[in-house]
C-alpha cells in the first residue's frame, strides 16, 4: 500500500510540476488559469501535487494552456490505476459477450472497495451496468449502474468526450430503445457526434461499439435503410483505424438488414464477409437481434 501511495504522489507531483511550467509559458498567473474553471486555491494545490485533478477539471485545465491532452504531459496520468489487469479482464470478458463471468468476477474481486479515482469507478460501472443487462435484461438497474457511471466524469460543458464516455452514452440509448423505454436517439446522436468530429479523447477500437448499437437500434424502429448506412460506416471506421473489432458483427447485422428489404445480393455477400472474418479473426457473432 505504501508503494502505490508513493507511486501516487510522484505522479500527482509530476502532473502539477508541468502544468506550473506550461502555466508561467503563457505568463498566466494562478488566478487567470483558475478562471472559469476552478478556484485559484485547486490550482495551487494541483501545481504544489496535493490533489490530481479529475478527468473534466483536467481537460479544461490542458484546453486553457493549448494542450493536448494526449501528450507526454499526461502519458503516466492515465496509468495511475494500480488495476490495469482488472479493466483489461472485464473489457475482455465483456467483448467476448461473457457477462455471466464478467458479472461473477467483479462481484468476487470486491475491487470496488479499492476505487477511487472517478475514471476507475466509472470503468466498473460501466461494465457493471452492461453485464447486468445482457444477463437480467433488467433496464431499470442497468440504466441506473450506467447513468451512474457517466455522472463520476461528464459534464455537459465539455466539448470533448472521453472514449468510456461515448460508449455510456450509447449503452444507456440501446438499453432505453430496445426496453421500449424512448423512441429517442439523441444519446446516439451526442455519441456518433463526437466520433464524426474527432472529439473523443483517445479514441480506441472499442467505438465500433457504438456503430453496432445504433444500427440496432434503428433496425428495432425498422428503420432499415438509415442502419445499414450507420453499419457500413462502422465498417469505414473500423477498418481505417486498423482493427477488425467488431466487423463479423458488423456483416452478420447487414445480412438481416438486407434479407429484411429484400436486397439478395447484397445479403449474400454480407453472410459470406461475417463467416470469413468470424473464422479468419475467431470473432464470436452475437446473433441474438
Amino acid at each position: 500500500m505504501e508503494s502505490s501511495l508513493n507511486k501516487f504522489e510522484a505522479i500527482a507531483h509530476s502532473l502539477g510540476q508541468n502544468i506550473a511550467t506550461e502555466r508561467k509559458k503563457l505568463r498566466l498567473t494562478q488566478k487567470q488559469l483558475s478562471a472559469g474553471i476552478c478556484s485559484q486555491s485547486m490550482i495551487s494545490n494541483i501545481e504544489k501535487g496535493n490533489y490530481v485533478p479529475n478527468a473534466i477539471l483536467l481537460t479544461e485545465i490542458c484546453q486553457k494552456l493549448g494542450i493536448s491532452v494526449d501528450n507526454s504531459l499526461l502519458s503516466t496520468y492515465y496509468e495511475i490505476s494500480e488495476y490495469n489487469g482488472f479493466n483489461k479482464k472485464v473489457e475482455l470478458l465483456c467483448n467476448n459477450h461473457q457477462y455471466e463471468e464478467l458479472i461473477d468476477y467483479m462481484d468476487s474481486s470486491r475491487i470496488i472497495d479499492t476505487l477511487f479515482r472517478s475514471e476507475d469507478l466509472q470503468t466498473f460501472y460501466y461494465y457493471y451496468g452492461c453485464g447486468t443487462y445482457q444477463i437480467t435484461k433488467d433496464s431499470t438497474s442497468a440504466l441506473r449502474y450506467l447513468n451512474m457511471a457517466l455522472k463520476f466524469t461528464y459534464s455537459n460543458r465539455k466539448e470533448n468526450l472521453t472514449g468510456l464516455e461515448v460508449l455510456i452514452f450509447s449503452a444507456i440509448n440501446f438499453i432505453e430503445t430496445k426496453s421500449s423505454r424512448t423512441k429517442s436517439l439523441k444519446n446516439f446522436e451526442i455519441a456518433m457526434n463526437a466520433i464524426s468530429k474527432n472529439k473523443v479523447l483517445m479514441p480506441d477500437k472499442n467505438l465500433s461499439i457504438v456503430f453496432y448499437q445504433y444500427a440496432m437500434a434503428l433496425l428495432h424502429q425498422k428503420n432499415f435503410n438509415k442502419s445499414i448506412e450507420i453499419l457500413q460506416a462502422g465498417v469505414q471506421w473500423t477498418t481505417e483505424h486498423d482493427s477488425n473489432f467488431m466487423l463479423s458483427d458488423f456483416f452478420f447485422l447487414l445480412t438481416q438488414e438486407y434479407d429484411a428489404i429484400e436486397d439478395t445480393q447484397h445479403a449474400r455477400e454480407s453472410e459470406t464477409n461475417y463467416q470469413v472474418i468470424s473464422k479468419i479473426f475467431h470473432q464470436k457473432v452475437n446473433k441474438s437481434i
